[in-house]
């Protein structure tokens, strides 16, 4: 009996955990990744840098979330899922688990 609530009460924290462990960044702003992006015709390649806040807080990249890119120097531009995650850039969110934190 004893080892039977000892297992629940394992089961109970572990699931805890998990559940508060399930957003990217307890739904804070995160550092999807930087990447080459196509730049201007006079640049060529630019640097690019791609933010991300797990809105609905699922702990993976998805349409209910919010997105930001920073091409080189310029201001940050809103930027929706589908641009930034699927297609030939499905690969920048892959891997959410690998998402830094903004403070």
């Amino acid at each position: 009996m004893k080892k039977l609530l000892w297992v629940a009460v394992f089961l109970a924290m572990t699931a805890a955990a998990a559940a508060h462990a399930a957003a990217i960044c307890n739904g804070k702003w995160a550092l999807v990744t930087t990447y080459a992006c196509d730049g201007s015709p006079m640049y060529g390649e630019a640097k690019c840098v791609l933010v991300g806040r797990d809105k609905n807080q699922d702990g993976k990249w998805d349409e209910g979330d919010e997105f930001k890119v920073r091409f080189e120097d310029e201001p940050w531009a809103d930027i929706t899922y589908q641009k930034a995650c699927t297609g030939d850039n499905a690969h920048l969110c892959a891997k959410p688990e690998k998402a830094q934190c903004i403070n």
